[in-house]
């Protein structure tokens, strides 16, 4: 089975309990063999991400700064593959 998580809490919260729990979730389902599971962050602050095997990350991390929330929502939204 293959999972992918999109960017939608990775670009703008950098810790916090949505993320954790979502990158806990993909880190417990990326541990079984018989998955295959991808986060696909695009541009993101999260720092959660950062720790992540570079396997199950797809995305650069960015520097967090006011008002760039906006900002990488819409270049996420544009270089996010679709399907």
């Amino acid at each position: 089975m293959r999972i992918a998580y999109d960017y939608g809490i990775f670009y703008w919260q950098r810790y916090g309990g949505i993320s954790r729990y979502i990158y806990e979730l993909a880190i417990r389902l990326f541990n079984d063999s018989d998955l295959q599971v991808k986060v696909v962050a695009g541009a993101y602050v999260n720092e959660y991400l950062k720790q992540a095997p570079s396997n199950l990350v797809a995305g650069f991390p960015v520097a967090k700064t006011p008002g760039n929330g906006r900002i990488l929502n819409n270049f996420n939204k544009v270089f996010q593959p679709s399907g």
